[in-house]
């Protein structure tokens, strides 16, 4: 059986402007803090991904001729 991968909207309450102020501070704090803790694990993975994009190209030398 093929997986498939199925998007669901999310139906977000309606909030006061003070309450969906409030809602937007805690998630970026969280934000934050996930990204604090895990920030080296990200680089990682985004230069893995990027290293290995270079890597899959048909010429991977880069361009360094000055077009004007």
């Amino acid at each position: 059986m093929k997986h498939r991968t199925i998007f669901v909207p999310l139906l977000m309450p309606k909030l006061s402007d003070q309450a969906a102020t409030h809602l937007v501070d805690i998630l970026e704090q969280l934000l934050g803090i996930a990204q604090h803790h895990y920030g080296d694990q990200l680089h990682r993975c985004h230069r893995r991904q990027i290293n290995l994009a270079i890597s899959r190209r048909p010429n991977a030398t880069p361009n360094t001729d000055d077009p004007f």
